[in-house]
């Protein structure tokens, strides 16, 4: 019997490169719907006519300059990857060196297009 010496690499080698540009398609769609996108805006009270996603928070530690901007920055981070729009502070301060942020997360419509816009 006869073995026929076929090379798998240029199979290998197509599936790989397919991978490869699918997992580069993922991740960059995935990527510019949350990192592109903007900070939620802080708001004082709950907006209406929204949806409310959840809680959010935020810390960070400094024994030298713990910073409640930056704990609030963390976040709305975490807001901005829940989809959220708003964000309604609910705590911050310092506790024992260590800056930290509370807020509901929320997802408003879009304001309606302005007749002027058109």
């Amino acid at each position: 019997m006869e073995r026929r010496n076929r090379s798998i690499r240029p199979v290998a080698r197509l599936a790989l490169a397919t991978f490869a540009i699918l997992a580069m398609v993922a991740g960059t769609s995935a990527g510019a719907t949350t990192r592109d996108s903007p900070l939620p805006v802080v708001v004082t009270s709950a907006p209406s006519g929204c949806k409310k996603l959840g809680e959010v928070k935020g810390s960070h530690q400094d024994m030298a300059n713990p910073s409640v901007d930056r704990a609030q920055k963390y976040a709305l981070q975490d807001a901005r990857d829940l989809g959220a729009t708003h964000v309604m502070t609910v705590t911050s301060g310092l506790l024992y060196k260590t800056a930290y942020y509370t807020g509901i997360a929320f997802r408003c419509p879009p304001p309606p297009a302005s007749p002027q816009a058109r």
